[in-house]
């Protein structure tokens, strides 16, 4: 280890066949169980290092590795990492710190606890839920934190393919409240801008706009660390739709409120004992409304051209990062679509105009054949992606 390690705290671009070859001989060596005093210190401290994410994707199989051994082979560890996210939320922020910093330090153990479950067998860690849960509400108290909740997300969408439905049941009026709130602050960014742009000319509609909820959030969609927050919750989403619905149970009692159910119509007026009524719309239909006016608006942020294929059981969303709030409109306007029982649709095309393949998937049949799309191949692809979304690239040199 004394000549491993060197190469595995060297996250530069040059190093990067010297760190895949080293963790390839740690991720074979954290096999044998008695070998593990030989390497248990430095895989943790390297583990807890702040780079530690910054690799190519090709090392992550090789770290799940390394971190089910090290957290399966010895009990003390994985309760350390717990204590170690626990003492950070409850520590009040020094006064005398940068609150950005520690607030960073929150979210980096937050991420490594999601890592570390990511990297394990499903149902391992459920004894330890509670006190999980515990930690993500904490982290959620916490307001004007786009960082921390970006990876509570993450650690959402890791807990759906690690535990086991009827365990995550307490938790999930946790996660649709957070989705709905993080949506509710996509719309009221883009209903405000909307009315400076209307009232204040094209001279300002560009500019970076702060909105104030009522929760005592402030955001502003052209900021980097919103834009990750709103990305996050997206794919969170993503997830709990392509997930089969047996698997989701408790989803399918939240999930009208985002996307539009068969006999919807998309929130359209009708008449209910003589007398009108406008039905909800989903959010992703009132979204995907409001980032059509505002890409009309900024033709040089227009996304509507871009394709994304639809299919049972896939993820739509495959985007490590955005540059602005308006990529986001092809996934919203294929959510808007794909589950009408009018129209269904595998991609969107040029101008945002959904390409129709009426009757091509009958609303009925979805469920059935979201079953036998969802194979071992799928459920690789789909962790495939929750992988890349734990890495933060290499050191460029």
């Amino acid at each position: 280890m004394h000549y491993v390690v060197p190469y595995l705290r060297n996250h530069s671009a040059h190093n990067a066949p010297s760190y895949r070859a080293c963790v390839q001989l740690l991720s074979s060596l954290s096999g044998y169980q008695y070998t593990r005093r030989a390497w248990k210190k430095e895989a943790f401290d390297l583990f807890m290092d702040a780079n530690f994410f910054q690799m190519d994707a090709s090392c992550v199989n090789h770290w799940r590795a390394i971190m089910d051994n090290l957290m399966t082979h010895d009990k003390t560890t994985f309760r350390d990492l717990m204590t170690r996210v626990a003492v950070a939320q409850s520590s009040s922020l020094n006064l005398f710190a940068n609150r950005d910093v520690e607030l960073e330090q929150r979210a980096m153990l937050l991420k490594r606890l999601a890592f570390a479950i990511f990297s394990s067998e499903v149902d391992q860690y459920q004894k330890y839920l509670p006190d999980i849960q515990e930690r993500l509400v904490e982290s959620l108290r916490l307001p004007q934190v786009p960082t921390l909740h970006s990876q509570v997300f993450l650690f959402f969408r890791v807990l759906l393919l690690r535990m086991s439905p009827q365990h995550l049941t307490s938790l999930w009026p946790t996660m649709i409240t957070e989705l709905v709130q993080v949506f509710l602050l996509m719309e009221q960014e883009l209903t405000a801008d909307e009315d400076i742009s209307r009232t204040s000319g094209p001279s300002v509609a560009g500019l970076e706009t702060t909105y104030t909820g009522g929760n005592g959030f402030s955001t502003s969609y052209n900021s980097q660390r919103w834009l990750n927050l709103y990305l996050s919750a997206c794919k969170f989403l993503d997830l709990a739709l392509a997930l089969p619905s047996e698997n989701l149970p408790q989803f399918q009692m939240y999930r009208w409120a985002f996307i539009p159910e068969a006999s919807d119509d998309s929130g359209l007026e009708v008449r209910r004992q003589g007398t009108h009524q406008r039905e909800f719309k989903p959010y992703v239909v009132r979204l995907a409304k409001l980032l059509r006016k505002r890409a009309k608006k900024n033709p040089e942020e227009d996304s509507s051209g871009r394709v994304l294929n639809w299919e049972p059981g896939h993820l739509l969303l495959t985007l490590c990062a955005v540059r602005s709030i308006e990529q986001l409109l092809p996934f919203f306007h294929v959510l808007s679509q794909v589950f009408n029982s009018k129209v269904t649709s595998r991609s969107i095309g040029h101008s945002g105009s959904p390409m129709l393949y009426p009757n091509s998937f009958p609303n009925k049949d979805i469920k059935m054949e979201n079953q036998k799309a969802f194979s071992s191949k799928v459920r690789q692809k789909i962790e495939e992606m929750v992988e890349k979304d734990f890495l933060e690239g290499v050191i460029k040199t």
